[in-house]
């Protein structure tokens, strides 16, 4: 939801800044459109992450150097990449690159 919100906010393109600042937000106040006063408040590394003060500003940075300190590797940040097939639908290497780009703001782990 966040994402296509900023898909939407930025007329299709694809903005990982503006992506990191939504997922702060979420995580912190929740997603006030639907009815939700408190965010879910992640703990772990995906918390780590999201919490950490640089995060909205470089979140490839943070997202690298936060999970090089943990072996755990995990899929989530895949969820959140089929949205981003539908504005360039057309173009395979604008969709892997904006999936890229936004796995990387969570996940630096290439695996």
């Amino acid at each position: 939801m966040l994402i296509l919100d900023s898909i939407l906010s930025w007329g299709g393109v694809v903005d990982e800044l503006d992506v990191a600042r939504r997922l702060a937000s979420w995580n912190k106040n929740g997603f006030p459109e639907l009815g939700e006063t408190k965010g879910p408040d992640f703990k772990g590394l995906f918390g780590k992450i999201l919490n950490d003060e640089e995060y909205t500003k470089d979140p490839h940075f943070v997202a690298k150097m936060i999970s090089h300190e943990h072996l755990y590797c995990s899929n989530a940040a895949v969820a959140r990449t089929a949205i981003l097939s539908i504005p360039h639908f057309y173009d395979l290497d604008e969709v892997s690159s904006n999936a890229v780009r936004i796995c990387k703001s969570t996940h630096a782990d290439p695996r």
